[in-house]
């Protein structure tokens, strides 16, 4: 059952679905009522190999490759499968994902867990540097598989599976799922009469992929052996004696021989041989032959030998232009080509601002996420795409599809700041270029094994994997790995280097003993060069260093040049301390930024590039309040002050001949202070809302109009996320009854205005789940008390289904303020509500989610340490992220991040992890505030 959970969990919940018409999301929603049938279905087909009738049936939809297709070929078939089918695909993947990776080569890089799509074209890129370079010769032949996945021959399949020492279940298993299955076309909608397949691989299934790599392994296989045997020659890879003969994604092959008539024919025969195998066709017409600095005729007769066609100046591989430089602005013109077109396809369609916000942050900024990873955007790049992004922010589109800029009210790095500094948390893209191409130092420390890393380290030297930026800058380097070499570079403070990675050691395996930093800022053959150089282990592992040490085998001249003088044996002495001190397990050496403790994410490198200014409150409060976000954009214009008033609209124009009155009374000028404050209908606005939520016309009696004031007049945690909405739609009518006025010359009855903040407040609230159905009535009257009664009922109806589930509830949060100021806290009770444990106080976190997770790692080791023996234990805290992370740790097992010992770890499969809303939470809230301001943790059970 876990498996079948896990697999539906990992599935998409909005994929088009197959002929039995339930999408993943259905089968999610359904799921209590038809897992015990589908458990059983699963069960039935591992012990009898058999699938119900129509289990197995699948729609091919046919997918236009190009704008106008007109021909078959111009059509990619995908098959759309049943999600009982799919879920069965998924689980048998996941099970052999866990050993593809054994079976299947480093030169093939698809689809298999830890090799990358950009490893493929990383390689290919050094490949050609060293042809280019002068240090290799040879030939790149491009393949073109005709209809790869559609024309694996089964019996091939099933005879290579054998070969591979496959189980007789697991080739009966992929039998089965082949054979019985039954296809129909959809065309226009309508699916033809079903009918079997005898051969191919459907793309849809989750199990193809890993089908396919195991028969393109094959083609692997052959051209490594004929290389062995002398049949082709591969190209050898500067300053290596490595050689590679190929390079593979799934389907995509690109094949790098010697420029010789033997090996072109041999090649030539092993794609033959592998097409009579396999069933697969290779299509020569399309195929393309490259000889880098080869004579032209030359490559041309070994072309018409293999019978394709000669390359160009260059090709796409795996979607990136290959042979041409990317530090050329030329080199990017598809990539801006493609930022124009998506936006294009918007264009003429009346958005919003924030509407175009999201679609910036979500499309557009994504687009050049797959180029960022490898290649280094030249700066006039980046200030072309940045002005499309500025455009597209700040325009509107007028009725009649025209496109009409708009005043860039605030500066574009102020823009692209996190939304809890004031931004709206677009991306700065050199910032975020430079942060993706750190994350290859990361991988250049943790993958020493895999074969791009070898082929740097043998090409530019050892310094490749521990410190890419000392590595020799010179000209025969690729552009590609110099400019990711030179990340570290510059004169910021917050530039990213080697020193912000660091080893935190478990089994000692994975990091080095001299050269790795593990045991402070700096490797130890920095601290103790001298002992370095006399060294006769360098570049052995913690592990094996600590056994050598234990064998007493690093006290012996073998250990050592020479022998040691006095000197440096007391040198000696205080590194065998520190080998004493080593404590390992079985965990996985894990490499961790810095910063954070954590292994390194692309998020992290970016926030040390920019230089923050620190959270404030107040975007917080308006990001999070209950309302559409076209409004709290309202309300994020009103807090910068770039609000188009008249005012403002004078000084920003320069225009001395401006008319600034007031656009709805006319008598003053038209300031934010004024139109929201002080105007005739802000005025009368404040008053109906003070009246309405009984508050005294004094609490709005500010000098200065500010949201931050205005926020605050209601400071009831329970009470105070509806006044926030109440503000924003009082301020959102406002500035539309003006501009109603301003450009329909129309205007609204007040009563309306006031009617409507009350209306569309109780939608946005109802929505959200602060208030309850069928209360308009009274929110229209009395608003304070339907929200404290919706929130007295939420609380009954928890503790209702607390009580009856378990035994003992714990509720914990977390407090964090900007200076670092922390604090955390809890307790513990019973299914009557009583208090069983109490604590707060001072946290360490630097932020707030670090704040709620300490909170919850120390009740649970508070709990444990008790050992007080509960059955059915609840923990509740306001945060979804460490809900999430304690159900990951719970699902894996992994009980080392909690801090914990496995024997104590394995006590928390009891436990289950609820998220509340803060308003629920409030005991813990208030525990956890108090605890900012004690000096040392205050606990005790009662």
């Amino acid at each position: 059952m876990e498996e079948l959970e896990e697999a539906l969990n990992n599935s998409p919940a909005d994929k088009t679905p197959g002929p039995d018409g339930f999408s993943m999301g259905s089968m999610k929603m359904l799921w209590p009522l038809i897992k015990d049938e589908l458990l059983d279905c699963m069960i039935k087909f591992q012990t009898s190999g058999t699938l119900p009738g129509g289990m197995n049936s699948s729609f091919i939809c046919l997918i236009p490759k190009c704008v106008s297709p007109k021909h078959v070929q111009e059509y990619r078939p995908i098959s759309l499968i049943n999600s009982s089918m799919k879920l069965l695909s998924k689980m048998l993947a996941s099970r052999l994902s866990k050993v593809i990776g054994n079976i299947v080569s480093e030169e093939q890089t698809g689809f298999i867990k830890g090799r990358l799509i950009t490893d493929g074209i990383l390689m290919i890129g050094e490949i050609i540097n060293s042809i280019k370079s002068k240090q290799s010769e040879g030939l790149i032949f491009k393949i073109d598989f005709e209809k790869a996945f559609d024309s694996v021959d089964w019996s091939f399949l099933f005879h290579l599976l054998e070969k591979l020492n496959f189980s007789y279940d697991w080739i009966r298993w992929i039998k089965v799922i082949l054979k019985s299955s039954k296809t129909s076309i959809l065309v226009n909608g309508s699916p033809t009469r079903e009918f079997s397949q005898e051969r191919g691989l459907r793309q849809g299934d989750p199990l193809s992929p890993l089908l396919f790599d195991l028969v393109a392994q094959v083609l692997s296989c052959m051209i490594k052996k004929a290389e062995q045997l002398g049949i082709i020659d591969g190209v050898k890879i500067s300053n290596s004696s490595e050689v590679i003969t190929h390079l593979q994604y799934a389907d995509d092959t690109v094949i790098f021989i010697r420029n010789s008539m033997k090996s072109v024919m041999g090649i030539k025969s092993i794609l033959q041989g592998f097409q009579l195998l396999t069933g697969l066709k290779i299509n020569f017409d399309k195929s393309q032959l490259y000889g880098i600095g080869q004579d032209k005729d030359l490559v041309g007769n070994w072309a018409r030998i293999l019978g394709c066609a000669v390359g160009g100046d260059s090709f796409i591989y795996l979607g990136m232009e290959v042979l041409k430089s990317s530090s050329s602005v030329r080199y990017w013109d598809p990539l801006i080509g493609k930022v124009k077109k998506k936006l294009a396809n918007w264009k003429g369609k009346s958005i919003s601002m924030a509407g175009r916000a999201v679609l910036l942050k979500a499309a557009i900024d994504s687009l050049p996420t797959y180029w960022m990873s490898l290649h280094k955007i030249p700066r006039t790049v980046i200030k072309d795409i940045d002005r499309i992004r500025r455009k597209f922010l700040w325009s509107y589109t007028k009725s009649n599809g025209e496109v009409s800029n708009k005043m860039h009210s605030l500066a574009w790095e102020n823009v692209c700041r996190p939304k809890e500094e004031g931004g709206l948390g677009l991306k700065l893209l050199e910032e975020k270029n430079a942060s993706m191409l750190f994350k290859w130092w990361h991988r250049c420390f943790t993958e020493r094994s895999k074969l791009w890393n070898k082929m740097l380290k043998n090409k530019y030297g050892t310094h490749v994997w521990v410190d890419p930026g000392l590595v020799d800058k010179n000209k025969n380097m690729s552009a590609t790995f110099r400019n990711i070499c030179r990340i570290g570079e510059g004169s910021s403070n917050n530039r990213l280097n080697a020193r912000m990675l660091v080893w935190r050691v478990y089994n000692g395996e994975k990091a080095l003993f001299w050269e790795d930093s593990w045991t402070g800022s700096s490797p130890l053959k920095v601290t103790y060069s001298r002992l370095y150089a006399l060294s006769s282990h360098k570049w052995t592992n913690i592990k094996r260093m600590v056994d050598l040490w234990k064998g007493g085998e690093l006290n012996g001249e073998c250990a050592w040049q020479r022998r040691l003088r006095a000197w440096e044996e007391e040198v000696w002495a205080e590194i065998e301390n520190i080998l004493k001190n080593v404590k390992l397990s079985s965990q996985e050496d894990q490499l961790i930024w810095s910063n954070t403790g954590k292994a390194y994410k692309v998020g992290d490198g970016y926030k040390a590039l920019i230089t923050s200014r620190g959270a404030d409150i107040i975007w917080n409060n308006i990001w999070k309040i209950k309302a559409p976000h076209k409004v709290r954009l309202l309300l994020w214009k009103i807090e910068h002050g770039i609000l188009p008033v008249k005012v403002f609209l004078k000084n920003r124009l320069h225009a001395s001949n401006f008319n600034v009155l007031c656009g709805w009374c006319g008598k003053y000028e038209e300031s934010l202070q004024h139109l929201m404050k002080e105007c005739e209908l802000a005025n009368w606005v404040w008053v109906e809302i003070a009246v309405w939520w009984d508050i005294p016309l004094s609490r709005f009696n500010s000098a200065t109009f500010s949201l931050r004031n205005i926020f605050s007049i209601i400071d009831d945690l329970i009470l105070n996320k509806a006044w926030k909405s109440v503000v924003a739609a009082s301020l959102w009518y406002i500035w539309i009854s003006r501009n109603n006025k301003v450009f329909n010359l129309s205007t609204i009855d007040k009563n309306s205005l006031i009617n409507n903040v009350k209306m569309r407040v109780y939608s946005w609230l109802l929505s959200s789940g602060l208030i309850e159905n069928d209360h308009w009535r009274e929110w229209k009257h009395i608003p304070r008390s339907v929200i404290q009664q919706s929130w007295l009922r939420k609380r009954e109806k928890l503790w209702e289904v607390c009580k009856k589930k378990y035994e003992i509830i714990f509720l914990v949060d977390g407090a964090f303020l900007q200076g670092p100021k922390a604090g955390k806290g809890g307790c513990i009770k019973d299914r009557d509500g009583n208090i069983l444990f109490i604590f707060f106080g001072p946290s360490n976190a630097l932020n707030s989610f670090e704040a709620e997770w300490d909170a919850a790692i120390f009740m649970i080791k508070s709990v444990l340490e008790h050992k007080q023996k509960w059955n059915k234990i609840c923990l509740c805290t306001d945060s979804i992220k460490v809900i999430k992370k304690l159900k990951r740790i719970k699902r894996s097992q992994l009980w080392c991040e909690l801090g914990l010992p496995d024997i104590l770890g394995v006590a928390l499969d009891n436990f289950e992890f609820i998220h509340l809303g803060r308003e629920l939470n409030l005991e813990a809230d208030g525990l956890a505030k108090a605890g900012m301001q004690k000096a040392q943790m205050i606990k005790g059970w009662l």
